[in-house]
């Protein structure tokens, strides 16, 4: 009997392997992006039948809990930018208000905000922060994750 190490692992499993649909695809990259430390490309090719699955191991962690606020984080500025017309080109900011029932998400814009300055191609900055040749251009409130966290998240568009 082999003895268990410490490793972590996601194994995905598809028939056949030159066939892996886009959207497996994604999750694969973004497991790449925000679980480092979980060993990934075990792609394997099931050969019991025709039907399809990932296997992955559901223990959940802080890392992974801050990984999936701030891929709802980065999911919602986004959603706002596009519905309040900010087009890919504009030069903006993005400021961030927390309550105080937002622990988790003031963990998140501290501890990823190079992240989702990458993510966003944008300033990510708490509301103390100053902006100079900025104009206030969208703001709303935000709740994320079960405990409906939330953050007020304000748009500022450079002015020319």
């Amino acid at each position: 009997m082999k003895k268990q190490t410490d490793k972590k692992y996601i194994f995905t499993f598809w028939e056949p392997k030159s066939k892996i649909p886009a959207y497996i695809q994604l999750c694969m990259d973004t497991w790449k992006k925000f679980l480092p430390e979980y060993e990934k490309d075990k792609v394997n090719v099931s050969l019991a039948n025709s039907d399809c699955g990932i296997r992955i191991n559901t223990e959940s962690s802080e890392e992974i809990m801050n990984s999936y606020f701030c891929r709802e984080l980065l999911h919602k500025i986004q959603k706002i930018r596009k519905e309040s017309g900010i087009k890919i080109e504009d030069t903006i900011a993005v400021v961030y208000a927390l309550t105080e029932n937002s622990k988790r998400l003031k963990v998140v814009s501290e501890t990823m905000k190079e992240t989702i300055e990458k993510a966003i191609k944008a300033q990510y900055l708490d509301s103390d922060k100053t902006l100079e040749g900025f104009v206030e251009h969208k703001k709303e409130n935000v709740e994320i994750g079960e405990e409906k966290e939330v953050i007020t998240v304000t748009i500022y568009k450079k002015t020319n």
